[in-house]
């Protein structure tokens, strides 16, 4: 039997898929110590409001600038 989904239903599918995906993750790392919760919390908030930053500043930035920037992120 086959069962076909629209894109939106496929959509809710894979995103609870990957939300599953995520939280049983987020559980066996904790359970077992793997994490370094004093650092991954800092780093985790950094990557989050800098995303942010990103995204607000990026419209008014030069294309000269980010193609100077953008090598220097990636290659250090």
């Amino acid at each position: 039997m086959v069962v076909r989904l629209d894109r939106i239903s496929a959509s809710k599918y894979i995103n609870f898929a990957e939300y599953l995906l995520a939280e049983q993750t987020l559980s066996l790392y904790y359970f077992t110590g793997i994490v370094n919760w004093g650092i991954a919390i800092p780093v985790s908030i950094g990557y989050i409001v800098g995303s942010f930053l990103g995204l607000k500043i990026i419209p008014y930035i030069q294309t000269r600038w980010v193609q100077i920037i953008l090598p220097i992120i990636f290659c250090s």
